[in-house]
Parts: C-alpha cells; structure tokens; sequence
C-alpha cells in the first residue's frame, strides 16, 4: 500500500523536519553569503548558467504531520530554460556537495519498476510547467503531462538504489504532486518542484548544491550551476 508514515504530533515533526536520523535537531539549510538571492525570498537563491536559471528554495517546505522521514531535506527547486535548446531533467543529475567531498543525492519519489508502479495514483502535479516533457518511463503516472518523444538514459541501478532509502516510509500523494518529475524541459520552458535531498545536516557545514543540464540526448553539458548554502 502506498502510504506515509504514522503520525505523531506537528509539533514534533516540525522539530525534527530537518534533522537526520540520529535523532531530532534544529540544524537547517540556508544560502551562503556568496549566494545571490531570489528577490524577496531570503531562503532561496539562484544561478544562471548558458540562458538556464535554476533556483532553489530551502525554507519553502510547510511541516505535515508525518509527511517526510528525519534523513530528508526538501529542496523547492524552479528551472527556467532560455539556452536556445531542450535539455535533461534528471535526479542524478542533482547533487549536494559536502565541504570534504562527501555527496546527498535526491531520493526519487517513484519506483523504476512499472509493475510497481501500477500501485501508484495517476498524478497531476501541484505546480504548473510550461514546455515541460516528462520521461517515457513515467508516462503511466504522469498522464497529464506529454511525453519526450526518445527514452531518457538514467543509471538505473542508481535510482533504485536511492529510491528504497524511502524504506515503508514511501510519499504519500500529496508528497508526490509536489515532488519535480523527471522529464525534458524545452527552450522557453519552466518546470517547479520539490527534491528530497539525503540529509548532510549532521555532517556537513556547508554544502553546495550542483546541477547539470544536458541536451536532450544526453549528449553533451548545457549547463552546469552551483548554489552555496551553509548549515545553521
């Protein structure tokens, strides 16, 4: 059954949202003083690299009751491609990157495996895209939302592998149409949603957020962005 993990009480889970698995805490993600703010949005910043803008929220995420386990951190993050040509939306594309070396990777929210899928609601997202493709393979859940025309070439003992650190602690659906799809964003596009970063909280003093972008058939780098942030 496709389900999120019993409740406790708000004001529990709002102590622990960001915490790791060692038990509560009060740590969080904020931009770098070297990072360029989103106007208005003190917790979220951006970078523009060859005509695509990525920007990433660390303090959008509303506490629910129970909604996300202690090693996730949620990262809202908005993309906007002007760079003339359709590039990769990919998880593994996305990265953490710890001060000594050390990587948090977005835990994807759907199984690679279709039959395993076939317990998961059809879905329409919650934020709005424009020019927004998503993946073949996901076709079968995101049906709202047209396909890329070619498979998009993943490491997919990678997400599988990332994807069962959800354990029976599994997004419900709410969780779902907010989390950002795979999938190919066109020139002139826009696409919005959450990743749920393994949590560098415990570890880390600061951490940087990497992205890259490559052209719809994974040949070659668009652009490759970098957002600093530090931990409080």
């Amino acid at each position: 059954m496709w389900f999120t993990r019993a409740a406790g009480s708000l004001m529990a889970t709002m102590a622990c949202l960001c915490a790791t698995a060692t038990g509560c805490g009060h740590s969080s993600l904020t931009p770098a003083p070297s990072a360029s703010l989103v106007p208005n949005a003190p917790t979220a910043a951006f970078s523009v690299v060859e005509g695509v803008r990525c920007s990433a929220n660390v303090g959008a995420w509303t506490a629910r009751d129970g909604e996300l386990p202690d090693f996730v951190v949620p990262v809202k993050v908005r993309i906007k491609n002007t760079s003339g040509k359709p590039i990769q939306i990919l998880y593994e594309d996305f990265v953490l990157q710890g001060k000594k070396g050390r990587s948090y990777r977005p835990i994807p929210v759907l199984p690679i495996d279709a039959d395993a899928r076939k317990r998961v609601p059809r879905l329409n997202p919650l934020y709005a895209s424009s020019r927004f493709y998503v993946a073949p393979g996901f076709r079968d859940v995101y049906a709202t939302i047209d396909p890329w025309s070619a498979p998009l070439q993943r490491d997919e003992m990678l997400y599988d592998k990332l994807f069962r650190r959800w354990g029976d602690q599994r997004p419900g659906v709410d969780l779902l149409r907010m989390a950002l799809p795979e999938g190919v964003l066109d020139d002139g596009g826009i696409v919005t949603g959450y990743l749920f970063f393994e949590s560098p909280l415990a570890k880390e003093s600061a951490v940087t957020l990497a992205a890259e972008f490559d052209a719809s058939d994974g040949q070659g780098t668009v652009a490759s962005i970098e957002i600093p942030f530090k931990v409080r």
